[in-house]
């Protein structure tokens, strides 16, 4: 594979935000041409991704990356951030993750061996908890919406549906349709997630989403705010 994105949503994790600027500057130069940031700054009022960026500008120089920005705070608004993502990557392949889930350079050349067909959705067979000074503390189960996918099988599934923003759990829907389109496969790669990282000031209720889900007239929403994404940061090291 030539390269791949890593993409992440993010909304006001300014110490996860500058513990991933950190982590992937330090791998080697040539992985580092191989691998590009992409990330989604949902609407973050407390601590904006772009401020951390040019705060870190030193360290996001030794990367390939690129901000962009919704800008209206719309909570659990990821089905859009996922789309405004994939509308806008520029490599074939990605690796749709979380701020809080850190892939190593032993990790990042497996994928970058593989060939990512684009009709299949690749998980990953189990995570490591680990502290930020990178020590093991657990094996946990996989995260379910983090994946490597394509970007032609990310069309063939039509992205996320933007009617389930606002609440939690825009996967209930995105997830079973793609496993309906897509061939599963689950590679023998493991990921690592920092502990006691998640988004804890928005709630995680499922209920408005399972509610929305059983609605078979449901409307499949695209690009809601597409007037509020901002381009504002942009970095190849190729340039």
């Amino acid at each position: 594979m030539k390269n791949i994105t890593i993409y992440f949503p993010y909304y006001n994790s300014k110490d996860l935000l500058i513990f991933n600027l950190n982590h992937y500057s330090k791998m080697n130069k040539k992985i580092l041409k191989k691998i590009y940031i992409f990330i989604v700054d949902d609407g973050s009022q407390k601590y904006p991704a772009y401020k951390i960026l040019k705060d870190n500008e030193d360290t996001c120089k030794k990367l390939n990356i690129t901000l962009y920005r919704i800008n209206i705070d719309i909570p659990w608004n990821t089905p859009e951030a996922n789309n405004l993502a994939f509308d806008k990557i520029k490599t074939k392949n990605v690796i749709r993750s979380d701020i809080d889930h850190i892939y190593s350079e032993k990790i990042l050349n497996n994928i970058l061996e593989r060939k990512i067909l684009n009709n299949r959705i690749l998980f990953f067979k189990k995570r490591k908890l680990i502290d930020y000074n990178y020590n093991i503390l657990k094996k946990l189960k996989p995260g379910r919406n983090i994946y490597i996918i394509n970007k032609d099988a990310y069309n063939k599934v039509n992205g996320y549906n933007e009617y389930f923003s606002g609440n939690y759990g825009d996967d209930l829907d995105f997830l079973p349709r793609a496993e309906s389109i897509l061939i599963k496969k689950i590679p023998l790669i493991v990921n690592e997630v920092l502990k006691n990282s998640g988004t804890k000031n928005l709630s995680r209720d499922l209920t408005v989403n399972l509610k929305k889900l059983e609605d078979k007239n449901r409307p499949f929403l695209k690009f809601i705010n597409k007037e509020h994404y901002i381009l504002q940061y942009d970095h190849n090291l190729s340039k």
